[in-house]
Formats: structure tokens, C-alpha cells, sequence
């Protein structure tokens, strides 16, 4: 090693693993009785890459599905080269190939590229809600005891295992009949968004409910923590022609919703 120190060598050796140049490694690496230099560092180069390929499996198993063994893998190791993990836990490792997905040209003529990010965001979503953190939920007793006159102002607090998801394409069909093993609908795309959410339930099952724009308003208020008065008034804009009772009685039958499958917090 010369005056290579221990952290200089492991610095090395890891932007080698990252690139997959070993170039400047090479003379640091001891030939063995029967493999040089470059072949040693080729094992240990082929076993991160299959480690990391079986981290994105397990993080997007329907994405796999979908692709299959070989473009799967392509994918996977052209993902790494680009997006290195730089996080301490593989559970982190596919979070931007969601992104990734929408310029990459290679499976562009086997399925729109916007289908494909749309799906696997769909899929990260629901590992991300599985691993949301902790919170106790908001009872439907403790809604209950809310004195009317503070219900104007009053702000409600979303669960952090909660997840917004818009899309184009039919995603939820493609999604069950991967899950099913079913023949796959063909990918089609609407002019119109669709909204959903996906969810971790108190029994800690992962849900996901798709909704309408005037729940997706109400919701995206709750994040921007906006009060009781404040969601009416976002309704009422998207319905002129609602009474105020109207819009107040619509939010509170979401609210109680809400509450039933858990997506409000304590606090």
C-alpha cells in the first residue's frame, strides 16, 4: 500500500464500487496465485451491484413484475451508476427512481416513461407508509368533544404515514392486477388528474383510496394546516352555489371519514 492510509484505501475502494473504475485501485490491489488485480475487484464489484439490484427488488417488486428478470436488472444497474446510495440503510436506496424513470429511454418502446414513474411512485408511497413514523390517531370520541364555538379555528393535523399521489394513467387496475397475477390492462392515459391517497391504518395495513378533487382540496388544506373555516371556504369555492351549512356539513362527513381510517394525528 506504500503511503496509502487505511481511510485513503477505503475511500478509494469506494469510489471505485460506485463508479465501476477501478483505475486508479489497481496497483493497491494484490494479485492472488490465480486472479489479478482486476478480477479480484470485479467480485467485489459484482456483489454490491447484486446486493443493490435485490434492495430495489425489494422496494419496487411490482415494478419487477412488470419488467421482468433482464430489464429489470438493466434498469437497476443503470439506476445505481447514476444515483449511487449515499444513504446508511437500503430501505433509502430507489427513492429518486421514481424521477428517474422519465428519461429512460431505454423501455420508452415498451411503455410511456410517464406510466412507468407514475407506477413505481405509486409503489414507493406504499412502502413509505408502511415505514411512516409513529403517531397516535385522532378518535372520533375526541372529535366528538370539540365545543362548537371553537370549531372555526380549529386545525387538524394529518398523519406523517400519509401520502398524496396524482396520476395520469390507470394506475390502480395495473396495480391489483400485478398484485393478482392477472392479465395486465393496456396503460392508458386520461386528460383528467385522478387523485389518491395511500395511507398506514391503524391495524398497520397499508391502504390507498383514490378521491375526488373537492376531498384532494380539503386534504391538501389539512397539510397546509389551514383551519375548519379556512377548508369551507376552499370548498365552497369549487361550489358557488352550496349554502355555507352545505360546505360546513361536506367537511364534517370528510372529517369524520378521516378519522375512521386514520389519517388525522393527536395534536
Amino acid at each position: 500500500m506504500g503511503n496509502t492510509s487505511l481511510k485513503e484505501l477505503q475511500e478509494g475502494f469506494k469510489k471505485a464500487l460506485l463508479s465501476g473504475n477501478p483505475s486508479e485501485l489497481l496497483p493497491l490491489i494484490a494479485e492472488s496465485s490465480n486472479l489479478s488485480s482486476e478480477e479480484r475487484f470485479l467480485i467485489y464489484l459484482n456483489s454490491y451491484r447484486s446486493r443493490m439490484k435485490e434492495a430495489l427488488e425489494n422496494n419496487y417488486p411490482n415494478l419487477k413484475k412488470l419488467l421482468g428478470e433482464k430489464f429489470f436488472t438493466e434498469l437497476a444497474y443503470d439506476y445505481l451508476s447514476d444515483n449511487p446510495s449515499t444513504s446508511y440503510t437500503l430501505r433509502d436506496f430507489g427513492d429518486r427512481l421514481p424521477q428517474f424513470l422519465k428519461s429512460y429511454t431505454p423501455l420508452s418502446s415498451f411503455y410511456p416513461l410517464e406510466f412507468l414513474s407514475e407506477l413505481a411512485l405509486f409503489e414507493w408511497l406504499h412502502i413509505s407508509a408502511f415505514d411512516g413514523k409513529e403517531s397516535e390517531v385522532l378518535s372520533y370520541e375526541e372529535l366528538k368533544q370539540v365545543s362548537p364555538e371553537k370549531w372555526p379555528k380549529l386545525i387538524f393535523n394529518l398523519h406523517p404515514a400519509v401520502y398524496f399521489f396524482n396520476c395520469y394513467y390507470n394506475i390502480a387496475d395495473i396495480w391489483k392486477a400485478l398484485l393478482d397475477e392477472k392479465e395486465l390492462p393496456t396503460p392508458l392515459r386520461s386528460d383528467v388528474l385522478s387523485y389518491a391517497i395511500i395511507w398506514r391504518c391503524p391495524k398497520r395495513v397499508v391502504r390507498y383510496r383514490f378521491i375526488g378533487e373537492e376531498e384532494h382540496r380539503a386534504l391538501s388544506c389539512v397539510k397546509e394546516k389551514k383551519n375548519f373555516s379556512e377548508i369551507c371556504e376552499e370548498l365552497a369555492s369549487l361550489n358557488p352555489s352550496l349554502e355555507e351549512n352545505e360546505v360546513a356539513s361536506k367537511v364534517v362527513e370528510m372529517l369524520q371519514r378521516w378519522v375512521v381510517d386514520g389519517l388525522l394525528k393527536k395534536g
